[in-house]
């Protein structure tokens, strides 16, 4: 068997296996033209026929690198070209010129992607949107969460299948490659005859995640532990089994417990005080699923903030993260 085939399968038996997609889903794939969604994007022509699955592709060109991000879109175009798949390639506010440079962080080019898939997404009636992380992103998440400061949920890092809402839209998001490196997709790569495109811009330690990849991560490697990177995917499995255990006490108490009015939480205080704390911290972030879709930048510090304000009696707004407005009265959590 060809080494070509031999990935190909392997992929396909870990979607089979974790029941990523199904025959005749609809999908919508994220292709950035880097080595990882390149070969997703090929792997899923592979299976195309097999799965009979309806393909369409997007690309975002957030504009952060002027010539280079205008190749990164030409390489993609005359990829999907080739392929004869329908896409949809979208410009960022930073290139369109209503977003100074200066004035652009992650977290807004974070949201900006997920705006934008949600909206293709919604065009094509896509049920999933694929994309390209692998372990690497995934040990580098981890470690991420845990220097800023993250509980048990954080450890858990990427999951392989997750739902987020945009807008008001939910949308379903896979991850078909997360068992598998960089280094399997960048090898992949070079026996299909393609070359992917190379973002400069990973390379440069301004960011922390390139600081985690290019610098923390090897020397960890080299001092202190050679299997760290299977070490720390070892502890996602544990925190992901952790989570799912608690997910199901909580879901439990729920209905008991919170009350939705009009798209309000309204968590009743004498019944919450009865859960253990990790379940209250557990309960806390399942509402910010339900609100928001994810759970992103919330840490345990703030979690913490909300315990002591509850502990020391104090009602009224608490300073919580600013993607989420609580407030405390005598009887409820709002």
């Amino acid at each position: 068997m060809s080494p070509i085939l031999r990935f190909e399968q392997q992929v396909l038996a870990r979607v089979g296996q974790q029941e990523l997609l199904n025959e005749h889903d609809r999908v919508l794939v994220a292709v950035s033209g880097g080595p990882d969604s390149v070969a997703l994007l090929h792997l899923l022509c592979a299976w195309q026929s097999q799965l009979n699955l309806v393909l369409h592709v997007i690309h975002m060109n957030h504009g952060l690198r002027g010539v280079e991000s205008l190749a990164d879109s030409g390489f993609v175009e005359k990829f999907f070209k080739k392929l004869k798949i329908p896409f949809v390639i979208g410009k960022g506010q930073a290139y369109t010129g209503k977003r100074s440079l200066s004035n652009v962080s992650e977290n807004f080019l974070r949201n900006e992607r997920f705006e934008f898939l949600s909206k293709v997404s919604k065009k094509f009636d896509a049920q999933f949107i694929v994309l390209g992380h692998t372990s690497d992103d995934q040990v580098e998440t981890v470690l991420m969460n845990l220097i800023r400061g993250t509980g048990i949920k954080g450890l858990q890092g990427i999951s392989k299948k997750t739902e987020r809402i945009v807008k008001g839209n939910k949308i379903f998001l896979i991850r078909p490659l997360l068992n598998f490196t960089k280094t399997d997709t960048v090898n992949y790569c070079m026996q299909i005859g393609v070359i992917p495109r190379i973002d400069c811009t990973n390379s440069s330690l301004t960011y922390t995640r390139n600081r985690i990849r290019e610098d923390l991560i090897p020397k960890i490697e080299k001092d202190y532990n050679p299997q760290f990177r299977s070490s720390v995917l070892r502890l996602t499995d544990v925190a992901q089994r952790n989570n799912q255990y608690m997910a199901g006490i909580v879901n439990r108490h729920w209905d008991n417990i919170v009350k939705n009015h009009d798209g309000v939480l309204v968590i009743d205080k004498t019944k919450y005080h009865l859960l253990d704390r990790i379940l209250q911290d557990q309960l806390l972030l399942e509402a910010a699923v339900q609100l928001q879709g994810h759970t992103l930048g919330i840490e345990q510090k703030h979690l913490d903030i909300l315990a002591n304000f509850l502990q020391k009696q104090i009602y009224g707004e608490v300073p919580f993260h600013t993607s989420l407005k609580i407030t405390i009265t005598s009887k409820y959590i709002i």
